[in-house]
């Protein structure tokens, strides 16, 4: 006791301690004689017992009789409810979660989606993941119990899809799969009438994915919504930056250096079909996994950088070459290219593409050279820094934020398609399926132009 500050006996500070809580509870009795009611067949007190501080205490409205102890409840429900509206707004069918699945329990799934679907989407009722589903029985148990709010049931195999997909509960999916098995899940959970949100890359064939968005587009007007996730265009950096090569005029040049640090410390590294020639492209037979897995993200922001006026219906010229420098990738880990985009109206951007992952230390860069200013976006540890001069200097830090952005585009997708609010086409809007598609084709064109060492137009 000496050292936590205490010099009295125990025996007497127990003493003072039950003296003044006599004293205290006798105050509240005079109170509780003068001022406690029955309500609604119950008696109400304006005594209680505060664990925390482990004393009983008094009330301060209670103080002043029962008209205080009454007007004080009223004003606290008032606040409750004044909070309870704004947080689910006054639209109809927003206070009802979205009763979703997840169909996937690796890495991402766990360390990514799991925080954002526990956080303020599952705080203010907004989802409720009523399942979880894996290959493995272990994977999909793993992924349950790293959830705390949500108690979803654990399913795995083919009998556990089955399941999920045949349920008239679950309304919505999140699949976070490799791309080969995600299409085929996905469109099954389409024909079933729920709506999906899958992971990039789309899928792994053009040829594949057309087909599969023709089907989806045959499903009728009001066919379950499709969005692609995690592609960047709902990173708010990208989003801002493209705003401001508007007011620059456009984009006349961009470069983008990515240099990717990849090595068996990450835990990406233990995916197997990361590294498989069956799962993901190959080009002469030597798998592209990473190449192609990741940078499809870089696709989607060079395009969202661009602007729609640059890249719809331009025509686009690919060449690229590419090199294997990490003994241990074995397989191609670097991409150095070259994109052209000319429209119809005679403008024309270039862009130079430099995806490296032998990397000693990693390192994303973009420079963009605008008609009145430039850009600078750095990729640091937890944030873009954006840098830049134009009209008036420019200096802007924005935290990584695209997944939590884009799975609550998609919650309120779902929600205005249930009121019929908008075509589906508007309500998929940057996370469809059709744009993931032009992601994957500006890189696969990339990657044929290296094969065939030949320039690729598109």
């Amino acid at each position: 006791d000496s050292e936590r500050g205490g010099g009295a006996e125990p025996s007497s500070r127990m003493a003072d301690w039950l003296g003044g809580q006599c004293s205290v509870v006798r105050r509240a009795a005079a109170i509780v004689r003068s001022s406690s009611r029955v309500t609604r067949g119950r008696t109400t007190s304006p005594i209680k017992f505060n664990t925390r501080a482990r004393r009983w205490d008094v009330s301060r409205t209670a103080k002043g009789g029962g008209r205080g102890v009454v007007r004080a409840r009223q004003r606290k429900n008032r606040r409750m409810a004044a909070t309870k509206g704004s947080q689910e707004g006054t639209q109809e069918g927003i206070s009802t979660p979205m009763r979703c699945a997840i169909l996937g329990g690796g890495t991402f799934a766990q360390n990514t989606y799991v925080p954002i679907l526990e956080g303020d989407l599952w705080k203010f009722s907004k989802i409720a993941v009523d399942a979880v589903w894996s290959r493995s029985e272990e994977t999909a148990k793993t992924l349950s119990l790293s959830m705390w709010h949500n108690k979803a049931e654990v399913h795995f195999g083919d009998a556990g899809l089955d399941a999920i997909i045949g349920s008239d509960s679950i309304e919505a999916v999140f699949i976070v799969l490799p791309p080969r098995p995600a299409l085929e899940i996905t469109l099954r959970c389409l024909r079933a009438g729920k709506h999906v949100l899958g992971e990039k890359p789309v899928g792994t064939n053009v040829e594949e994915i057309e087909a599969a968005i023709r089907e989806h587009v045959g499903l009728g007007q009001w066919r379950p919504i499709w969005g692609i996730a995690e592609n960047y265009r709902f990173e708010e950096t990208y989003e801002f930056v493209s705003k401001i090569v508007a007011g620059l005029g456009g984009v006349i040049t961009l470069s983008l250096n990515a240099s990717c640090a990849l090595s068996d410390s990450s835990p990406y590294w233990h995916t197997p079909w990361r590294h498989s020639t069956v799962e993901l492209p190959e080009v002469d037979g030597i798998g592209i996994g990473y190449l192609f897995e990741g940078p499809v993200h870089f696709m989607a922001a060079i395009r969202k950088i661009l602007g729609q006026e640059a890249c719809s219906g331009a025509r686009v010229t690919a060449s690229a070459t590419l090199m294997q420098q990490n003994r241990e990738l074995k397989q191609h880990d670097t991409i150095s290219g070259f994109l052209r985009f000319d429209t119809d109206a005679g403008s024309s951007c270039a862009c130079a593409v430099n995806i490296c992952y032998a990397a000693y230390k990693p390192r994303v860069q973009f420079v963009i050279t605008c008609r009145r200013g430039n850009i600078v976006i750095e990729r640091v540890p937890g944030k873009y820094v954006i840098s830049g001069d134009g009209v008036e200097p420019l200096m802007h830090e924005i935290p990584f934020n695209g997944v939590d952005r884009e799975i609550s585009y998609f919650i309120d997708a779902v929600r205005k398609h249930k009121g019929r609010e908008a075509p589906v086409e508007d309500l998929e809007g940057e996370c469809s399926a059709r744009e993931a598609l032009l992601d994957v084709q500006h890189l696969l064109a990339l990657f044929r132009s290296a094969s065939t060492s030949q320039v690729v137009t598109l």
